[in-house]
């Protein structure tokens, strides 16, 4: 059996010349072009079904994976407590984006009393079962005290379909073909949760992957970077494996979420993504983001910062818990190079 590890050292070097694809990315067309034919005999070999074509970046490629109809069906998750706007724009664009998917949508209404919110939700499942008769909403109350991991846990329990997205109420999905995108990756044997990259309003990144020890614990990569910037070593624009990625929007099959045990209700705000996507890990599947999947994301809009000391003191506690649990990885992330900085989101070198 041949394996590939992580070696995080300069072990070759290669000069820069007029002709070399060190400078020129294509000065040699016919290393493009087996790069591709080396993709594709290995998809071949291994009877994968993918396909391979180029990019619009020269040496990197698209693999798209085969995806049924039978696979196409998910149930998507989303928390809300009143903010009636966010949460019908979010569920208008999935519905706008929706391609050939088919979708059960379940609102977990966590409190809310605002009229416009109970009114909309009073009317959502006859309303989408006229307009989109293949697809079903379900609402379901819970007046507890707000703990995001205990909302997902309870969603899923009432999934219908054998993939899960959990999905904040503050996003809105940008383009069709989003969720065939993610799909096709979360129905693989191998991965575990799928992220997507999520977009502020004024077009900079807001997620691309969570990288662990960024800040001591764990941060985003390439925060604040152009939507369309190609990133360190175009790793915005490629899929890639990542040890956790955020569950504003993360899909993942139910059968891998119930052998892990689903979220861990001790994170009840903070963190419970990446405990969960660590626990996914640790259990063999490899998590990875997609750029295939663009949706915006209004962060913290709908439940508000931590600027209570109450909320301080329940931040910090979820800190120190993320950190018993997994220290090593904290410590020193598998999908990150020790090289590189964990003081910013950047990809810059390590000041020693």
């Amino acid at each position: 059996e041949r394996l590939i590890y992580h070696i995080p050292k300069i072990l070759y070097h290669w000069r820069m010349s007029d002709n070399s694809t060190a400078k020129v990315a294509t000065a040699k067309s016919y290393a493009t072009e087996a790069g591709l034919k080396a993709l594709q005999d290995h998809h071949f070999r291994i009877g994968s079904g993918a396909q391979v074509e180029y990019s619009d970046k020269p040496n990197f490629y698209h693999t798209h994976w085969p995806l049924d109809d039978n696979q196409k069906f998910v149930s998507i998750i989303i928390p809300t407590r009143d903010h009636y706007e966010l949460l019908k724009s979010c569920i208008d664009s999935i519905f706008a984006t929706l391609g050939t998917v088919r979708v059960q949508i379940i609102v977990i209404d966590n409190g809310s009393t605002c009229t416009d919110t109970l009114e909309y939700l009073s009317e959502l499942e006859c309303s989408v079962s006229l307009m989109h008769p293949t697809s079903s909403v379900l609402v379901i109350r819970d007046d507890g005290d707000f703990n995001f991991s205990r909302l997902m846990n309870l969603g899923a329990k009432n999934a219908k379909s054998d993939t899960l997205l959990l999905l904040n109420n503050d996003t809105e999905a940008i383009h069709e073909g989003w969720l065939e995108n993610m799909l096709q990756h979360a129905v693989r044997e191998d991965i575990g949760c799928v992220g997507a990259k999520l977009i502020y309003k004024d077009e900079t990144v807001q997620h691309a992957g969570v990288i662990l020890g960024l800040g001591g614990y764990a941060a985003h990569s390439h925060r604040g970077f152009g939507r369309d910037h190609p990133g360190y070593f175009n790793r915005l624009q490629c899929v890639q494996n990542f040890s956790a990625v955020t569950a504003a929007c993360l899909m993942i099959r139910k059968d891998i979420f119930n052998e892990v045990g689903g979220f861990n209700e001790e994170f009840k705000v903070a963190y419970n993504d990446v405990d969960f996507c660590l626990k996914v890990k640790k259990a063999g599947y490899r998590n990875l983001y997609t750029p295939g999947a663009e949706l915006y994301h209004y962060e913290s809009k709908s439940r508000g910062l931590d600027t209570t000391e109450e909320k301080r003191t329940r931040f910090n506690y979820e800190k120190d818990l993320l950190r018993h649990y997994w220290s090593d990885l904290i410590d020193k992330d598998p999908s990150y190079n020790p090289n590189l900085t964990t003081s910013y989101e950047n990809f810059s070198i390590r000041v020693q």
